[in-house]
């Protein structure tokens, strides 16, 4: 039940008897189809990321802003889409899908989920400023 109070699977809980369905349309909202979060949460940025993460089944790699919020960034607004690098760019409108492609050493693994690094992050939320700088 614990699992419930983060992002999760709603057609994965349902099948291990975690959640009803009829529970699952009354106390639960959908943040991504099929990803739910208890209809009380506030999605915040870490919450958005979390979800997304999911939604790709993990065939992703979280980056710009959502790495920022799961490195523990506050300032990020929970309703900006996700972001992540995927070889599918078909995606729902509030996640923003990029293709290009990261060297090694620039993922890590944090909670089982694979990010950029600080430092690839920091990069990625900098680049769209520097078209203004020009």
């Amino acid at each position: 039940m614990e699992r419930l109070d983060t992002p999760f699977l709603g057609q994965q809980a349902v099948r291990a008897g975690e959640v009803t369905a009829r529970r699952l349309q009354k106390d639960f909202r959908a943040v991504y189809r099929n990803v739910y979060v208890p209809k009380r949460f506030d999605v915040d940025a870490a919450t958005r990321a979390k979800a997304a993460w999911l939604w790709a089944g993990g065939d992703c790699t979280l980056t710009g802003l959502s790495a920022a919020a799961l490195y523990g960034a506050k300032w990020i607004d929970g309703g900006l889409p996700a972001e992540m690098v995927r070889a599918d760019r078909h995606s729902p409108n509030d996640i923003s899908v990029h293709a290009y492609a990261l060297r090694p050493d620039e993922v890590c693994t944090i909670d089982g989920m694979r990010l950029t690094t600080p430092a690839r992050t920091a990069f990625d939320i900098g680049e769209p400023a520097r078209r203004y700088l020009r």
